[in-house]
């Protein structure tokens, strides 16, 4: 009676286990995300599924304003946005730990910003996409497919950024 409570136990495991692990079709790990509910500047609400119900991709953009790398990369995502338009949304996040309304508002219309932006410590859910290994550094970019996986990730300045997303988006 022992040993079939252990062989059903390490059954129920080794099921719970597959269950947890999705691969794509080459093999590769695929890592799910949640339907992540934000509010922007402008006190807009929006979820992800906004998004993906009409078959859109999603690029999170993690920034500082103070970073001169995050300035540069916000030059590739505003063409990102002008260009894949109809096959991504565009999610800027400030990372900045400060509550200063007033100076992102200045930014975004600075940098002649377009796409939702909110601030990643109102929601954990950015933290964990942004800086799943607690390294926080800037900018960032997280690209999310239309089924919600997350298929790339990108630490840092990339001067070839578009190329990077573009092959994603075809």
């Amino acid at each position: 009676m022992k040993l079939y409570n252990v062989k059903k136990a390490i059954g129920l495991f080794l099921f719970l286990c597959l269950l947890s692990c999705h691969k794509d079709e080459s093999g590769n790990e695929i890592d799910r995300v949640s339907n992540i509910k934000f509010k922007d500047f402008d006190n807009k609400s929006y979820e992800f599924t906004d998004f993906t119900n009409r078959n859109k991709g999603i690029l999170l953009f993690g920034f500082a304003k103070w970073c001169v790398w995050s300035r540069l990369e916000l030059e590739y995502i505003n063409k990102i946005d002008s260009i894949y338009a109809d096959k991504i949304a565009i999610v800027g996040i400030d990372c900045e730990n400060i509550n200063d309304t007033v100076d992102v508002k200045k930014f975004i219309n600075g940098f002649n910003i377009s796409f939702p932006v909110t601030k990643c410590f109102w929601n954990k859910d950015f933290d964990k996409l942004l800086f799943p290994d607690s390294i926080y550094s800037v900018p960032k970019l997280v690209l999310i497919d239309r089924n919600l996986r997350k298929v790339y990730f990108q630490d840092g300045y990339l001067n070839s950024t578009i190329d990077s997303i573009a092959k994603y988006l075809k």
